[in-house]
């Protein structure tokens, strides 16, 4: 794995892959019990001796309301003057809040936004991280934290460790300007526009390289009935839009291109036609194909067999504690 990775992965990447589904509190004592947990599948890490790594997250949540919030979350590394070390580019409009606990101070709406570019260049590191939200289509990215209405930071009314309900959750001081880069003065949290369904998917394309590289690599996103993908650069992914496997569907590619094609949610063993060009999923429920299609051009994917949606196997080695 490449240097400009491994220098970004540590402030980026792994905290900010774990997508959540979280809950506003309603007006019954019961709501938290009615959240349900998302599936997160992260569908490649393409990584090029010449090239940026590129990482593809799928997600499905739903929840048992609409009273719910559904957010998936990114928190970029800080920097030592207090400045933000990511722009958020193609929004529609941008306006200050959402309230929570009665405030919209150290909170941001960008409503349609495209592109999410975040760049640390704070010694030692060197890396620029794109992130680009495909789905929701019809999205909002609201961000929130950084300092008070004075420009301090680490107080009881900043806005760095904010949590999702609108309370600064650490107000002791501790905070220090050399810890920035490491635990962040931001939370970026993409949601869908309108709670107006209880399912949602959420789809995510991170490219990691050096400040060198100035915009993204070609990124479409890839639709068809029953499975949604992205395209980067010359690689494509596709997962099924629903918990189960990929029986068949046919997919269309909007930028032309020879691409190398990772398909999940596959039968593990079965074999598929891509084409017509026979592929076999892995234990993973995973296959690799490459194929070169024109602009919105199709994609056929079609299992030889029957495919069988099978019940999750039983968790081992799990306690439950009562307290």
């Amino acid at each position: 794995m490449k240097s400009h990775f491994r220098n970004y992965i540590v402030i980026a990447i792994v905290v900010c892959l774990l997508a959540a589904c979280q809950s506003q509190p309603g007006s019954g004592s019961g709501d938290a019990a009615r959240v349900t947990v998302g599936a997160n599948d992260i569908g490649g890490v393409v990584t090029s001796a010449n090239g940026p790594d590129q990482v593809v997250v799928f997600d499905r949540t739903e929840t048992n309301g609409l009273q719910f919030d559904k957010r998936w979350q990114f928190h970029p590394p800080g920097r030592d003057d207090g400045a933000r070390s990511f722009v958020i580019s193609g929004a529609s409009s941008v306006t200050a809040g959402p309230s929570r606990s009665g405030s919209t101070e150290g909170k941001k709406t960008y409503t349609q936004p495209d592109l999410v570019t975040i760049t640390n260049n704070v010694a030692p590191n060197n890396g620029r991280l794109f992130w680009k939200p495909l789905l929701p289509a019809n999205r909002i990215i609201v961000e929130v934290g950084g300092p008070n209405s004075s420009g301090a930071y680490s107080n009881a009314t900043s806005h760095e460790y904010e949590s999702a309900y609108g309370k600064q959750d650490i107000n002791s001081g501790n905070y220090g300007s050399s810890l920035s880069q490491w635990v962040g003065q931001y939370t970026l949290e993409l949601q869908p526009a309108a709670k107006t369904n209880t399912y949602d998917v959420f789809l995510n394309v991170l490219e990691a390289t050096t400040p060198a590289q100035g915009a993204i690599s070609t990124t479409s996103l890839v639709n068809g009935a029953k499975t949604v993908g992205a395209s980067i650069g010359s690689r494509m992914v596709i997962f099924n839009r629903t918990e189960g496997y990929v029986s068949s569907d046919t997919i269309t590619v909007p930028t032309g291109g020879t691409y190398r094609i990772l398909f999940c949610d596959l039968q593990p063993g079965m074999v598929y036609s891509v084409n017509g060009t026979n592929v076999t999923a892995n234990s993973a429920g995973a296959a690799y194909t490459t194929a070169t299609l024109a602009a919105n051009s199709s994609l056929q994917i079609t299992a030889t067999g029957s495919v069988v949606n099978l019940a999750p196997a039983a968790p081992t080695g799990v306690r439950i504690v009562t307290r």
